[in-house]
């Protein structure tokens, strides 16, 4: 369905002020408008001229001749379908002119003339109000808005037709004069509504939607407001009034007419039934009233709960919007973090190849490849760690001595030779600044022990301890291997191992020590201020 025939589905005013404001006076659109507008005022004002005179309000024929006048008023035909195809300020002027002149014509005073103009327009402002409020396709394309349009229609007429008290009211017409011009009036604009205004309607209206969107760009849709609900029940409750008031002043008018000509005994039957039709209207009254302010009433409570689910609902979308907001950000420090991870991860790595280049100058090539993949395997296994935990700011110290035993393990267990590795180590959250360098203490102690620890033996253990302290945590690295050479500390100055262990620590600002060189021993302790504990 194109985009011309979706506008068509429901009712879109083109507002004065909208196509003033965006396209102002002098644009071509806003000329031509304006001038086809003005042309509908000039046909609406010289039919009613040509018609009234002679014709307006053949009340002496009966009412036919009545409905015969409004079956083809051209004033009414052209507002309603301005009101339609433009909005209701276009088809109120043409038809309240009309209106006002049709008055003026009679002899009628300018304010009963303005009050009967009032009237005559009271059934396109319903129009307005419900097709404003309810969406219908005023093209009438489908039975639902077909059966719609009939029903409002036959209010419109009923409440335009209240026009004809306020005639009557004026030039004192009798009781049964109104009656027929009452009748005839509201079955005339009624059959108008079925007979003309909707075959034009069904016509037109599609071609007139299209060539508004075509020329009209943006038009904004109508949004109903609570101010306009309640504008159409107060509307629904003055029709309901005005039309009991109507009905009772002619019951009463046409009682009095009948009571002069009456014996006083019927008489009195009859002022006892008048009374008892004015208790009936003015409790219809009170009941029209009643639920007008009831509707109201309900219509705002209604209000006042979905303004309370809509504003908790906005809360709710707030509090999820900060938390995709907070969400997105953590996203992008973490894309952050690890950007500057992995340049410190291969600044560290090009720092212990240049190292081992310069140190290890006595090992072969295979020896120091062997070093290199070992620590950079131990970098590796840090951030496994961490994803694993769905952690990227922490590492938990037991899970990860845990996978790198494991692995140095795999690495210089063999057949001959059974290497095992135990654990005691407390529950030790350390942040991923101190994470880097204390893992690869742990990986450069535990590999010094698996290498020069049990060089001539087959059988043996390491023990890791990680304990909490006061005034920090305790980092020891003990086998039962073979005792540390008197020369072991001329071998430091040589040993990248060592050297790299000590430049780690104190990078921790900690503190590194032989604690037994018979069954070799080293600790590290690391200030409390550099972990984080869980």
């Amino acid at each position: 369905m194109s985009e011309s025939n979706e506008s068509s589905r429901r009712w879109i005013p083109l507002a004065l002020d909208f196509i003033l404001s965006k396209y102002t006076l002098a644009n071509r659109r806003t000329i031509l408008v304006l001038s086809l507008w003005i042309g509908v005022i000039t046909l609406s004002i010289m039919s009613t001229v040509w018609i009234a005179p002679s014709e307006f309000m053949l009340i002496e024929s009966g009412s036919d001749a009545t409905s015969l006048f409004f079956l083809f008023y051209p004033p009414l035909i052209l507002g309603t379908l301005m009101l339609f195809w433009l909005g209701f300020e276009w088809g109120f002027i043409p038809l309240f002119l009309s209106a006002f002149i049709i008055t003026f014509s009679m002899g009628m005073t300018y304010y009963w003339g303005l009050l009967f103009g009032v009237a005559f327009i009271l059934g396109l402002g319903i129009y307005g109000i419900t097709y404003y409020c309810v969406s219908f396709d005023p093209a009438l394309r489908d039975l639902k808005s077909f059966v719609f349009y009939v029903m409002i229609s036959f209010f419109a007429a009923m409440a335009s037709s209240l026009g004809s008290f306020v005639w009557s009211d004026f030039f004192n017409l009798e009781t049964y004069k109104t009656t027929l011009l009452w009748k005839g009036w509201w079955t005339g604009m009624f059959l108008q509504s079925m007979l003309i205004t909707a075959p034009i309607l069904y016509l037109f209206t599609p071609v007139i939607y299209r060539l508004r969107d075509k020329y009209f760009t943006d038009i904004p849709n109508p949004k109903v407001s609570l101010n306009w609900i309640y504008s159409a029940i107060a509307s629904v409750a003055v029709v309901l009034l005005l039309f009991i008031g109507g009905a009772k002043m002619l019951g009463t008018e046409a009682l009095n007419a009948q009571l002069a000509t009456l014996q006083p005994s019927f008489g009195n039957g009859l002022l006892q039934t008048n009374e008892s039709l004015q208790i009936i209207s003015w409790i219809s009254i009170g009941l029209v009233v009643s639920l007008g302010i009831g509707g109201i009433y309900l219509v705002g409570s209604w209000n006042q709960q979905l303004q309370s689910q809509v504003d908790e609902k906005t809360k709710q979308l707030r509090r999820n919007e900060e938390l995709l907001r907070d969400a997105l950000s953590e996203r992008d420090l973490f894309l952050d973090t690890i950007h500057d991870r992995m340049r410190d991860n291969l600044t560290k790595i090009l720092a212990l190849l240049e190292l081992q280049l310069k140190n290890d100058v006595d090992k072969s090539i295979s020896e120091i490849l062997k070093d290199s993949y070992s620590r950079i395997s131990c970098l590796a296994l840090i951030h496994e760690t961490m994803d694993q935990s769905q952690s990227f700011r922490n590492l938990d110290v037991r899970k990860y001595a845990v996978k790198l035993s494991n692995r140095l393990q795999k690495r210089f267990q063999d057949e001959n030779r059974q290497i095992d590795v135990m654990l005691n180590i407390d529950h030790v959250i350390v942040d991923i600044d101190k994470a880097v360098p204390l893992a690869m203490i742990m990986n450069e102690l535990m590999v010094n022990a698996f290498i020069h620890g049990f060089r001539d033996r087959t059988t043996g253990v390491i023990i890791i301890d990680f304990d909490k302290k006061e005034d920090g945590v305790l980092l020891r690295v003990r086998n039962n291997g073979a005792a540390l050479p008197d020369s072991f500390d001329m071998m430091i100055q040589k040993s990248l191992g060592i050297k790299l262990v000590k430049t780690l620590v104190r990078q921790l600002q900690g503190e590194f020590d032989i604690v037994d060189r018979e069954k070799p021993a080293f600790s590290i302790m690391i200030p409390d201020n550099m972990l984080v504990e869980a």
